[in-house]
């Protein structure tokens, strides 16, 4: 099941919320087993076989963690760290490699599963003899699929008021209308573009590469908020995942504002262990390229992917040999606008189905001596651009400033509330309206 189904929004989701609040707040543990039956509905509909698979995983990975707590001493707790390792890597790598349709969101409950792991064997967090709770935290339907990504210290339940709940409904119905209104509309245009297999201009090619950039950042940033959303309603706060990467000044700069949990977890379990920025130059600069080639073989391993990390890795490492220390001394406005380069570049590569398809893309793009403006005018309709127009504002902090302005005034926090109520209800009809008439593609990082 996913977020944007009719079925999620109109029935599932409603039921859930229904069951879950009536029952006393003093009864956490039967609150806690009506979300883990939730969360077990959610994940079996449509795929009953990979759920008994994702069962026996989290099953496993409860049985290593208990088994690895009771030894005291280092080697035991290393080979059932070991063991956690091969088990989850391995399965991983089983269905990333044979051409097997894994179960939906696999990818970041290993991450999830791996934390828990890591975080016994470190002894960051106590391992855990109730297996509902533990089971809760990894299956919990609002982050199971595609995250954000949190730690098992900082799952925990916290009473849900009117005001946190109304503003989890409002941040669920944000994500619900990028998703639905944004990033839908412009893969429509992305689709059509790189899947045209025919010569197009320069402007063609950029057009493209924006409506995909834009694609992937709704898609994601929209499934993060309805998360979000959804764990504020239930009571779970999850956290953040994106902060205007728009605004980046840097790839660095870039890497703290996007997908925020899951950069933070290669940053903790991966880049740290490997000594991070601690130990010389040189071994610092490979420890950002394992990273950033880690990642790639996490979302799948494909010629594009690694590369892509490499690409990335490298330029991690010129901004610390050098470029670094260039754009510190540049305006702002240059920093942002080698970042988005940067970034767009990889994003035609991530997206284009092959390596040879991304560099002839990418050589389209720069090949201004052939722009034919007029193709590109064509492919765009009204609401094509109105959703380019909408992503642009939405991509920089212009609705919170505004908001700030307005607060600041006598009447602005009245004002600003029914301005609040009357976006979210529009933007959730708009968003029901187009579900209802023409349905909604798969999260992107489903295929994952």
């Amino acid at each position: 099941m996913t977020f944007t189904l009719t079925l999620f929004v109109f029935a599932f989701l409603p039921a859930v919320l229904l069951v879950y609040h009536l029952i006393p707040r003093r009864f956490t543990a039967l609150s806690g087993a009506a979300l883990l039956i939730a969360s077990l509905a959610f994940y079996a509909w449509g795929e009953p076989i990979n759920l008994l698979i994702l069962l026996v995983s989290v099953t496993l990975n409860y049985f290593i963690s208990r088994m690895m707590s009771k030894n005291t001493e280092i080697k035991g707790r290393r080979l059932w760290l070991a063991a956690a390792l091969i088990f989850n890597l391995g399965l991983l790598a089983v269905f990333k490699t044979t051409g097997i349709l894994p179960p939906i969101g696999i990818s970041f409950i290993t991450l999830k599963l791996l934390s828990y792991i890591f975080d016994v064997y470190t002894k960051k967090t106590g391992v855990r003899k109730n297996p509902f709770k533990y089971s809760l935290y990894i299956l919990f339907f609002p982050g199971v699929i595609a995250g954000p990504l949190n730690r098992y210290n900082d799952f925990e339940w916290q009473s849900v008021d009117a005001g946190a709940f109304t503003d989890g409904a409002a941040r669920f119905v944000r994500g619900f209308a990028k998703k639905i209104l944004i990033a839908d509309t412009l893969a429509l245009t992305a689709d059509g573009i790189f899947g045209s297999g025919t010569e197009m201009g320069a402007a063609v090619a950029w057009l493209g590469a924006a409506a995909w950039s834009f694609q992937l950042f709704f898609d994601l940033s929209g499934y993060a908020d309805m998360a979000i959303g959804l764990g504020n309603m239930f009571g779970f706060k999850l956290p953040e995942d994106f902060n205007y990467p728009g605004m980046s000044i840097s790839l660095r700069d870039f890497w703290h504002r996007w997908h925020i949990s899951l950069c933070s977890w290669f940053r903790e379990y991966i880049y740290l262990p490997l000594g991070g920025d601690t130990i010389d130059k040189n071994r610092t600069y490979m420890n950002l390229i394992i990273v950033f080639i880690g990642a790639g073989l996490w979302h799948g391993g494909s010629f594009n992917i690694i590369f892509l990390g490499i690409y990335h890795g490298l330029f991690m490492v010129l901004e610390r040999a050098l470029l670094g220390k260039i754009l510190d001394r540049l305006p702002r406005f240059a920093g942002r606008v080698y970042t988005l380069m940067i970034v767009l570049t990889g994003w035609v590569i991530f997206r284009a189905d092959t390596l040879f398809g991304a560099f002839s893309y990418i050589g389209t793009m720069f090949n201004f001596s052939r722009m034919d403006i007029s193709a590109a005018v064509d492919l765009i309709d009204r609401t094509t651009l109105t959703a380019f127009a909408a992503a642009i504002v939405l991509s920089l902090p212009v609705i919170p400033w505004l908001k700030e302005k307005l607060l600041r005034r006598k009447y602005g926090p009245g004002i600003s509330d029914a301005l609040t109520l009357a976006g979210v209800t529009g933007f959730f009809i708009l968003s029901a309206v187009f579900l209802t008439g023409r349905g909604s593609s798969p999260f992107i990082l489903f295929r994952f």
